[in-house]
């Protein structure tokens, strides 16, 4: 179906921005009036916006264009995702967007960012493939929510959700580095400690038995250095790449689908995990409903949207229920991403043709969910972290404790 960029005005007078797919110019009209919008300006575009097929979710970029190695903190993420929100709110186009987004930006990638999607923008692509040119920037769950604003015309409350989400994860991150620090400077501690232990018991036990005490020290300093430079520093530098390895796994599209199945492995990050997902396709398949679209294709885009990629692919696979059955409760019970009692609500609000309420009621609850699943989450890391911190801080004591007594009994047995 062709792509179509419009310009409406929603009940207040203000003017809304957005594209959407589908089938013919009337077919838009129709759907903007259900939405509540009165267009004022339509354009085709000059390229046609496919959904993923339901064993691909991911966004492509467009054909000829080279993928960036850019990275951007999360922060700026958020900062463009607001900026974004703010200009089409106002009514401003994506293509006007980026460009003044290139003007005044501070940051160099996030300049450059701008300034290579406006080019995709302006010769007929959509934001949705404009980001997805850059990997490293924008997650996939993040692309899939905006190809889902594309397909449903919600772009300016789209891109403040993103900016919400990625400002409440760098603020519990934030809050989590410290700890992360200490626990990680405990460990290398312990690692580091090992060698000076080995000395001390051997120094405390050898020291009055040897003929010659200097060369004796001078042995026992070759030793440590030695096991300094053959064990501890090794070891050290291999847990400093594996805390770097495991950092890239979330950036890297080639390890990111890993990194998200080892999150769903530990009880406090796969309960975040499922939050999020379930706040996601919650809200999505809301506003989907909203925009018209038919039951299929708002489950298949709004399956592309959950964060994680093994729950999104879990969600896809149910795909074929909606297609059987025409009931997004039926596939939401299936994919086990709600509790029962919400899929039941979905499931009243299909047979009372109240769908689209009890949707929203359903994400509202999720989203609050999500709210205090964050929260917590970050409560229950800072506790884990401080307890094995302490637990390391208390072996290195032990260790040293350990050495100077077995040199002191060493060296009373020497008498």
């Amino acid at each position: 179906m062709p792509l179509y960029h419009y310009e409406a005005l929603d009940a207040n007078g203000r003017t809304v921005v957005g594209t959407m797919q589908v089938a013919g110019e009337d077919a838009l009209h129709q759907r903007l009036l259900s939405m509540g919008y009165e267009a004022t300006l339509v354009q085709l575009s000059r390229r046609e916006l496919t959904a993923a097929p339901p064993d691909e979710r991911v966004v492509k970029a467009p054909e000829g264009v080279a993928l960036s190695k850019l990275e951007l903190p999360e922060l700026t993420v958020s900062r463009f995702y607001y900026q974004m929100a703010t200009y089409l709110r106002a009514g401003i186009t994506s293509l006007e967007a980026l460009s003044h987004m290139q003007a005044q930006a501070q940051e160099p990638g996030l300049r450059r960012i701008a300034a290579e999607m406006a080019v995709v923008v302006q010769a007929g692509g959509s934001l949705s493939e404009g980001m997805a040119c850059y990997p490293r920037c924008f997650l996939d769950g993040d692309l899939g929510l905006i190809q889902a604003a594309e397909l449903g015309g919600f772009m300016p409350q789209a891109f403040q959700m993103l900016a919400d989400d990625h400002e409440k994860d760098h603020n519990a991150r934030r809050k989590l580095r410290i700890w992360q620090w200490f626990f990680n400077g405990q460990m290398i501690g312990l690692i580091l400690i090992i060698p000076f232990v080995m000395l001390i018991n051997n120094l405390l036990g050898g020291f009055w038995d040897s003929p010659d005490i200097m060369a004796y020290v001078g042995e026992q300093l070759r030793g440590l250095v030695i096991n300094l430079l053959l064990i501890s520093l090794p070891l050290t530098a291999l847990y400093v790449a594996g805390l770097w390895y495991v950092k890239r796994m979330r950036i890297m599209p080639a390890t990111r689908r890993m990194w998200h199945r080892w999150l769903l492995r530990f009880g406090v990050t796969a309960g975040l995990q499922k939050a999020r997902a379930s706040a996601a396709l919650t809200r999505t398949l809301h506003l989907l409903h909203h925009a018209g679209l038919d039951n299929v294709r708002v489950w298949e885009t709004a399956a592309g949207v959950i964060p994680n990629l093994e729950l999104s692919s879990q969600a896809l696979e149910v795909t074929p229920v909606v297609r059987e059955s025409g009931s997004l409760s039926q596939a939401l019970m299936q994919s086990q991403l709600i509790h029962p009692n919400e899929a039941a609500a979905v499931a009243a609000g299909e047979q009372s043709g109240q769908l689209e309420q009890a949707l929203d009621k359903v994400a509202g609850y999720y989203e609050t969910e999500l709210d205090s699943t964050l929260g917590s989450s970050v409560v229950k890391g800072t506790t884990s972290l401080v307890v094995w911190a302490f637990i390391l801080g208390f072996a290195v004591l032990a260790l040293v404790a350990g050495g100077y007594l077995r040199g002191i009994l060493r060296f009373i047995d020497s008498f």
